[in-house]
């Protein structure tokens, strides 16, 4: 898909906490960096805990950008230099998280839209792949609308296939216009599902649990497990 500045956008996504949403973008912009692409992994949960992996780094960093964009949109691509960071594990670019939400909390659809199009724009990146928390705001629809392609995490749960039926359904009444760029995927798959399957489309990809991945005092585990990358690379390779 041919996107503004060259620079395509893909985003992980779910309507319930704990489907893996955060490992699947970590793991993405990692394969991403692999392949050679010029990468950034975006944060943009309320509440994250990336610092865990990455280390506290400056805080205000996205405080920072938001602001340029607001006062002095001339000055956005110098502030984004001096705002990303790389990191070795991820083989991307990262913002740092902020300490407090209100960042998140204050986003709009037109804050968002500015945010992803002056990033594009700044020629710095190939792929920005953004990992939101599970809202239903505005801004959260107008991610999905501007996404190249967004990976939306479904878990063999009631409560999760449920709640992804209900944000599909409200989406499509709201013409949020995501058709054709959608691919849901099974995450933490265990096996044979437990639950039917009531979503437009079938799974893209079906992406393993791994129970090594509960605990995290060494940041490269995350990238070990050879079949949960397998799945992911299947899904880079549909996706080009």
């Amino acid at each position: 898909l041919a996107t503004p500045g060259g620079c395509r956008l893909w985003t992980a996504f779910s309507a319930a906490g704990g489907a893996g949403k955060t490992t699947a973008a970590l793991n993405l912009s990692r394969l991403a960096g692999e392949r050679g692409r010029r990468t950034l992994y975006l944060n943009l949960e309320t509440i994250n805990a990336t610092a865990r992996l990455f280390g506290a780094g400056n805080s205000d960093s996205l405080s920072r950008l938001l602001y340029a964009l607001q006062t002095d949109q001339a000055a956005f691509a110098a502030e984004l230099e001096r705002s990303v960071r790389h990191h070795g594990f991820l083989r991307a670019d990262i913002v740092d998280a902020p300490e407090h939400p209100g960042e998140r909390l204050a986003m709009t659809p037109v804050l968002l839209e500015s945010l992803i199009g002056h990033i594009r724009h700044s020629g710095k990146y190939d792929l920005i792949v953004a990992d939101p928390d599970s809202g239903v705001s505005p801004w959260h629809a107008k991610l999905l609308e501007v996404s190249d392609r967004v990976a939306w995490l479904v878990i063999d749960d009631w409560q999760c296939m449920g709640k992804t039926e209900q944000l599909v359904r409200y989406w499509q009444n709201q013409a949020v216009a995501w058709t054709g760029r959608m691919a849901f995927v099974r995450s933490r798959s265990q096996g044979v599902p437990a639950n039917r399957w009531l979503l437009p489309y079938p799974p893209a990809a079906n992406l393993p649990y791994v129970p090594e991945w509960k605990a995290m005092e060494d940041p490269g585990k995350l990238f070990n497990s050879a079949a949960y990358c397998g799945a992911l690379e299947l899904l880079l390779d549909e996706w080009g």
